[in-house]
């Protein structure tokens, strides 16, 4: 099962890594450009920001698979043995808000589908930019249940190890 997760995880970050470096290529080659040619690349800004939207919503998935979310140490060290369960409460929380997330987007997303909406410069159909969101949103939700259910490891790098180092 974790072995899955790491897959997905790989996969999920490359994929936004291959997107942050569209960010850069395209950024680096503007400003050489506009500031030595004095000729601007049409339409990098739409396009970064597809892809900053590309390479955060994707990254998200990762984030879970890999159990690398931001984490403050406060009650760890007072009350050791209900971490886990926060961190079960926690999983469940972020697949509830990802689910609504994801159920309200999809209204915003049919309506620059069905209108036809372009970005101003590219023309480019805003929808693959509701597309890469509700994607992005689905897999975090979807990695955050796998995370969920997953069977608990006491592996040198879990943190109940490391506080049951601590105790």
């Amino acid at each position: 099962m974790k072995r899955i997760g790491d897959i997905a995880s790989a996969i999920c970050g490359a994929v936004a890594v291959v997107f942050l470096l569209g960010m850069l290529v395209l950024t680096v080659a503007d400003v050489v450009l506009r500031t030595f040619f004095a000729y601007p690349l049409r339409g990098v800004y739409e396009l970064i920001e597809l892809m900053l939207a590309g390479s955060f919503f994707l990254a998200l998935p990762c984030v879970f698979l890999r159990d690398d979310n931001i984490l403050v140490n406060t009650i760890d060290e007072i009350w050791p043995r209900i971490v886990p369960l926060l961190k079960r409460i926690a999983l469940v929380l972020s697949v509830a808000t990802f689910v609504v997330l994801v159920w309200q987007s999809w209204d915003a997303a049919w309506d620059s589908y069905e209108f036809h909406d372009i970005t101003a410069d590219l023309g480019l159909p805003k929808f693959w930019h509701w597309t890469i969101v509700l994607v992005g949103m689905s897999l975090a939700a979807a990695a955050a249940l796998f995370m969920l259910f997953r069977s608990d490891d006491k592996g040198p790098d879990s943190i109940e190890h490391r506080i049951e180092d601590h105790v």
